[in-house]
């Protein structure tokens, strides 16, 4: 396989360079909105007020709302009026998985561009995915990095650890046995995400069954437009998938 997005950059510093510069004024941190009012009847002349935990209201014509599913699902953000049954139950024929993610530098390279530590046929399974990966294969980079990633089953034995470090620990542990200790001794310094205990995220990864979410893609009353990873289709679960449903979204409200 070969790198295809980036050899010398990441998403970060994509978004940080080309992104940020244009939008970075319009930016509210630590604002989470709590209530979304919008006119039920759709036309050309639609109004959306966004309600925030800090008591500030901002109006507008449209909104995409590009939020993590489990949000939309656990009723973070309550709709005046309710959202339509049939975009309400298509959001909830999704689910998004818990997952985390440590990265590691090491002095040397000692691993494999790809480990299955629960063999190729659990990795291949429904119940989630748990696998080592060059996190600089195909990068200009002189830096040795081991990325794991675990998602869904796999990701839930990370659950109940106390901290970021302990989670380290334990995916050491892993390697250290499968590597006969070498990575102790090579270790430099690492970093773990784990997106499941950010507060407003709360997960990983988006699936989808058989059945599409064209539905929850559906914008409300020509006000209310969706996007994020979990309406991707083919690119379900990526982040330029959640870019390209964002770009869609705006087109849809460009020419709406």
């Amino acid at each position: 396989y070969s790198e295809a997005k980036f050899k010398r950059e990441t998403w970060h510093n994509y978004w940080k360079t080309y992104i940020l510069p244009k939008v970075e004024s319009q930016i509210h941190l630590n604002t989470m909105v709590t209530r979304i009012e919008y006119d039920s009847e759709s036309g050309q002349q639609t109004k959306v007020t966004l309600h925030t935990c800090d008591g500030r209201a901002f109006v507008g014509n449209k909104v995409i709302l590009a939020v993590p599913l489990i949000v939309l699902q656990e009723g973070d953000i309550r709709f005046v009026p309710s959202l339509p049954e049939t975009n309400r139950r298509a959001l909830s024929g999704g689910k998004m998985a818990p997952a985390l993610k440590v990265f590691i530098e090491f002095s040397e390279r000692f691993y494999p561009d790809l480990q299955l530590p629960r063999g190729l046929t659990k990795t291949m399974m429904v119940d989630g995915v748990e696998l080592f990966y060059d996190a600089a294969y195909g990068k200009d980079t002189r830096h040795n990095v081991l990325g794991y990633v675990a998602v869904a089953d796999p990701a839930k034995q990370y659950k109940h650890m106390a901290s970021d470090d302990d989670i380290f620990q334990s995916v050491m542990e892993k390697l250290d046995k499968m590597f006969d200790g070498k990575p102790s001794r090579t270790y430099i310094k690492h970093r773990v995400m784990h997106w499941t205990r950010v507060q407003h995220i709360r997960g990983g990864y988006s699936f989808y069954g058989v059945d599409s979410p064209r539905q929850a893609r559906k914008p409300v009353a020509n006000t209310i437009y969706f996007a994020g990873e979990y309406l991707g289709g083919e690119e379900t679960s990526t982040v330029h998938g959640a870019a390209l449903t964002g770009r869609a979204a705006v087109e849809a409200i460009c020419s709406s």
